[in-house]
């Protein structure tokens, strides 16, 4: 135990991975918050199809609340704009602060608590994600140097919690599947495919033809979450298995038109894909 505390408070852990983490997580926040500005009418407006009510859920976590218990039909534009700016500051001059970080989280949080019908479980994930993002790069100036060490733990932690979050995601989602009938006999993917709302495009591929190649699908995608935590572990494979998670993602993105789901999932890629000797 003494040993393990010791390395998790030795130094910090994958400083290139979580820079290049916080820039993708900069950059999703800027395209989603543009991406909610063009739709602003239909989502935040003043005759939005998400309805909402008034919630007091406590003294402290109303501040996580504060849209859905506002009657002004401004203020969510005020917290987009926010986000925009906050995240475009973060991505140019690289200044990683626990403050602009936190309030990323927060106003980020209030927006999702706003639109909480219309969301799906990669914006829970972003939630966790920005949480575990004002962790990253810790670097508490205040701290003296006999306390230096609390740095290199909050990070660390960070990293380790971010690592966890994203292999439960995919365990918890395999074994969600194993119970289904429709993935256990590999017809799962071929019925998604008949639904034609599950479409970013106007592809279509239900030709009958293509069933074999649905269900081959169907259990690659069950083999892929349920083994992802030992198999990412294993550096021989490990590039060609996150491939393989990316052609998967990329399918999602296309056929089933989880967009912001796939791309909040890719982004986490960052902390599992090899980095090169001579950039360490």
């Amino acid at each position: 135990m003494q040993s393990l505390i010791k390395n998790i408070t030795a130094e910090q852990f994958l400083l290139i991975q979580c820079q290049r983490f916080k820039n993708c997580i900069y950059a999703y926040l800027i395209l989603r918050s543009l991406f909610w500005l063009n739709s602003y009418d239909l989502l935040f407006g003043e005759h939005a199809v998400v309805y909402s009510t008034y919630q007091h859920i406590g003294n402290f976590k109303n501040i996580c609340f504060i849209l859905l218990n506002s009657h002004s039909h401004i203020l969510s534009l005020f917290f987009l704009i926010g986000v925009v700016a906050l995240s475009t500051f973060n991505l140019i001059f690289k200044k990683h602060r626990f403050i602009s970080d936190f309030l990323l989280w927060l106003l980020m949080l209030n927006l999702h608590n706003k639109v909480y019908a219309a969301l799906t479980g990669g914006d829970f994930l972003l939630n966790q994600l920005l949480f575990f993002n004002t962790f990253l790069l810790f670097n508490f100036k205040l701290f003296s140097k006999k306390f230096q060490f609390l740095n290199v733990l909050f990070h660390n932690g960070a990293v380790i919690s971010i690592i966890i979050q994203i292999c439960l995601v995919y365990v918890l989602s395999g074994f969600a599947k194993l119970i289904d009938k429709d993935w256990q006999y590999g017809k799962a993917l071929y019925i998604l495919s008949e639904i034609e709302q599950f479409k970013l495009t106007g592809l279509s591929i239900q030709n009958k033809w293509f069933h074999p190649v649905f269900m081959v699908l169907n259990y690659v995608i069950l083999f892929y979450q349920l083994l992802f935590p030992i198999f990412v572990s294993i550096k021989k494979i490990k590039k060609a298995f996150l491939w393989l998670g990316i052609a998967i993602h990329i399918y999602i993105m296309i056929f089933m038109g989880l967009f912001w789901f796939s791309l909040i999932m890719l982004i986490s890629y960052v902390f599992f894909w090899p980095v090169k000797a001579s950039e360490e």
